[in-house]
């Protein structure tokens, strides 16, 4: 092992990892740091009793081929070796709601169809919630993967829009209300403290298309820190970064 490195990053979870290969891509000769026995974070598998729970990313959105997950993953060649399958078309998540049974299904279009089924008195509200979520998201430069315009004037004010009030403000509805805020486990939303903006890009996330890994998630892990070695870098565990020095 050598101790020169151009980049040092102290973690080796999804973000550590995948800025390491973005860096050692670049010529720069990185090194990961990984206090634990394992890399991955959240992406980590546990096993219990014979099975393996993936528990941090159980499912993935947007994974479509144009979505923005896609071309993530196409950067950093995770469909290389790793298996995905898509969810239920008609469910990939099923609600059950004031004894109740309420499906998303996967793409927008289909999603709204069904929900003006479930509630056909409430299609404006539905509509103009959908409205509301697409032009959250435009606005997001990072999340559609666009390049900011310095010459644009950003309107920043649906940062500090809450996510409550603003269901609230769309329909009287109580029961529609809770079916659109459905997905709130994913994020751990709040009442009082959840923001539209999270709450717009997590469903738009999960709503444009939904799959999972086959097999275990770690093996995104594992893509990535090969990806770094073979770029020239290392990924070391049991490795506790205990002082920065400047």
């Amino acid at each position: 092992m050598t101790n020169k490195f151009d980049i040092v990053i102290i973690g080796a979870g999804l973000g550590g990892l995948q800025s390491g290969v973005i860096l050692s891509k670049k010529g720069f000769k990185v090194c990961v740091l990984e206090k634990n026995k394992v890399i991955g974070g959240t992406l980590q598998t546990f096993p219990r009793k014979g099975c393996d729970f993936s528990t941090g990313m159980h499912y993935i959105g947007s994974l479509d081929k144009g979505q923005m997950l896609h071309r993530i993953f196409k950067y950093f060649k995770l469909f290389d070796g790793i298996e995905y399958k898509k969810l239920d078309d008609d469910a990939f998540e099923i609600f059950n709601i004031a004894g109740k049974e309420y499906k998303y299904a996967q793409g927008f279009d289909a999603w709204k169809v069904q929900m003006h089924n479930y509630f056909p008195q409430e299609k404006k509200a539905i509509d103009n919630y959908l409205a509301r979520i697409k032009a959250v998201v435009d606005a997001q430069d990072i999340y559609v993967l666009k390049d900011p315009d310095a010459n644009e004037i950003q309107n920043k004010d649906y940062l500090r829009i809450n996510a409550y009030r603003e269901i609230q403000s769309l329909t009287p509805n109580r029961e529609l209300q809770n079916v659109l805020a459905a997905l709130n486990f994913v994020y751990a939303g709040e009442k009082e403290t959840t923001p539209f903006y999270v709450h717009a890009l997590i469903n738009n996330y999960f709503i444009n298309s939904s799959h999972r890994v086959v097999g275990k998630t770690d093996q995104i892990a594992d893509s990535l820190a090969n990806a770094i070695k073979q770029n020239g870098g290392e990924v070391l565990t049991s490795k506790k970064a205990t002082a920065f020095v400047f």
